[in-house]
């Protein structure tokens, strides 16, 4: 099963030689959308995704769980360790693994409130897969969610099995 298999791509800034601290993207985010390529192969029947990044001895930790939509009572979750280049601003798998878990880029940036991103676009490098996550779900529908939407639109992330779909409904 894939799983993460992500770029990831925030708004209008392009990184280069990045120096990532540990409070830009670590903390707790939900996934307020996926689209129908992750929803029908590697989050299948996935309901209120949160992920959670880490920062510990130089490795970020995604940690991410969800519940099924048929059975409340079925947790589900996944753990990715990466660690980040700096010469080439990309996370790599730690330990490093060829197939299972891909390397991650940070591609663009979006708005940054007290140190931390309000939302994260991630992108598989098939350019298939899509999540968004946020911090606040209300604050990402008042201030960003067209910001965002032009910005798959601009992507490509548009059609049947690309356009963005709910990931965290309001029964979470």
């Amino acid at each position: 099963m894939k799983f993460l298999n992500f770029y990831i791509i925030f708004n209008f800034f392009i990184a280069k030689n990045l120096a990532l601290n540990d409070t830009l993207i670590t903390g707790k985010w939900y996934q307020l959308w996926s689209n129908r390529y992750v929803q029908e192969t590697s989050e299948i029947d996935w309901n209120c995704v949160k992920l959670e990044i880490n920062y510990i001895n130089n490795l970020y930790t995604f940690n991410k769980s969800a519940i099924i939509h048929n059975n409340h009572n079925i947790n589900i979750k996944k753990n990715i360790t990466y660690i980040w280049s700096e010469k080439d601003d990309k996370f790599y798998p730690y330990p490093y693994q060829t197939i299972v878990n891909p390397i991650v880029e940070i591609k663009i940036f979006g708005e940054i409130s007290n140190n931390q991103y309000d939302y994260l676009v991630l992108t598989g490098k098939d350019n298939l897969s899509m999540f968004t996550i946020v911090r606040d779900i209300d604050k990402f529908n008042e201030k960003y969610i067209h910001q965002v939407s032009n910005l798959l639109f601009k992507y490509n992330y548009t059609g049947y099995y690309k356009s963005p779909l709910s990931s965290f409904t309001n029964i979470c």
